[in-house]
């Protein structure tokens, strides 16, 4: 918690791997070590994600705990300004549905699935992402510069 808060701005993504059945099985689907996107409110110290419950607020430390590795991502881009929109902007989709049809490729533009979420506030991104029907949570780190990774913690 303390690198992440130290090292984060508000509106910074979090990629992450996390412990659930259904992280391991993203990862597996995507052949990569990341399984999870959240938009991070530092204001609040909280992140906004999508998942099975829909998009959502989270207390960061209860985020963190549910991760095993954590990469912050600066989003190319970013100002302060910027992160002060994207966070407004992933508040604003609170109580949406999660997109699960999303997740390969058969979006709903009233529903998100996690990075989903985290690109569309940054609005700016969507042309890099036009040839991509799925974003992946660790396309993102292609979209922004890596901050700071976590040491990874056991496997539950």
């Amino acid at each position: 918690m303390k690198n992440i808060l130290g090292k984060s701005k508000n509106g910074y993504w979090l990629a992450v791997r996390g412990y659930h059945f259904t992280d391991h099985l993203v990862a597996t689907a995507t052949v990569t070590d990341y399984s999870h996107a959240a938009v991070l409110d530092l204001n609040s110290k909280s992140v906004i994600e999508a998942n099975a419950k829909g998009v959502h607020e989270t207390k960061l430390i209860d985020f963190v705990h549910s991760c095993f590795s954590i990469t912050l991502v600066k989003p190319y881009g970013y100002t302060n300004e910027r992160g002060d929109l994207a966070v407004k902007q992933a508040r604003e989709k609170i109580g949406k549905s999660y997109d699960f049809l999303g997740t390969v490729g058969i979006n709903d533009t009233s529903k998100y699935y996690c990075s989903e979420l985290a690109a569309y506030c940054y609005l700016n991104l969507k042309d890099s992402l036009k040839y991509k029907h799925v974003v992946e949570p660790a396309e993102l780190l292609k979209l922004g510069d890596v901050v700071y990774v976590t040491p990874e913690r056991k496997i539950k």
